[in-house]
Parts: structure tokens; C-alpha cells; sequence
């Protein structure tokens, strides 16, 4: 892999850059990065999604008639064999 131009440069040793001595500069680039980081949370807010708010969402569209006596037999032997699985 070949490294060219500054990148290159201070890998080899060749150059170096005095960070130190430009410490006020880069204070003054990452409190501005912080003061626009603060605007935009305070400007736009949080929007929690499903991810961050717990649990889960279950979209149906609700069944207009009840279920019949067999089918809600078979719906609780489901659910039972589903506890028993942990499923």
C-alpha cells in the first residue's frame, strides 16, 4: 500500500505537526463542533424510536366476527404448547 502526500509523509517521519502548539485552534474547532452538536439536539429534539422506547409493536387489523368455541380451543392449545416450548 502506498502512502503519498502529508499522510504519506508523517507516516514515514518525514514531517510532523506540531499539535500542541495549535491547541488553542483545535479548542476553538471542537467547542464549535459541541456548540452546533447542542443546537441541533435543542432545535430538532429526540425522536425515540420503537428501538429506544421497550417492547414491541403489533399491528392488526381487528376481526369483525368472535372466534367459534373450536377455534378458541385451538388458539389456548397454542399459546399453552408456546409456554411450554418458551417459543
Amino acid at each position: 500500500m502506498k502512502l503519498t502526500g502529508l499522510g504519506g509523509r508523517l507516516y514515514r517521519g518525514e514531517t510532523s505537526m506540531n499539535v500542541i502548539r495549535a491547541r488553542k485552534k483545535w479548542y476553538a474547532v471542537s467547542a464549535l463542533f459541541i456548540a452546533l452538536s447542542v443546537f441541533a439536539l435543542g432545535a430538532q429534539g429526540l425522536r425515540f424510536g420503537i428501538e429506544f422506547e421497550g417492547g414491541s409493536a403489533l399491528l392488526f387489523q381487528p376481526q369483525l366476527e368472535p372466534l367459534s368455541k373450536q377455534e378458541r380451543q385451538y388458539l389456548l392449545l397454542a399459546i399453552a404448547i408456546m409456554q411450554l416450548f418458551k417459543l
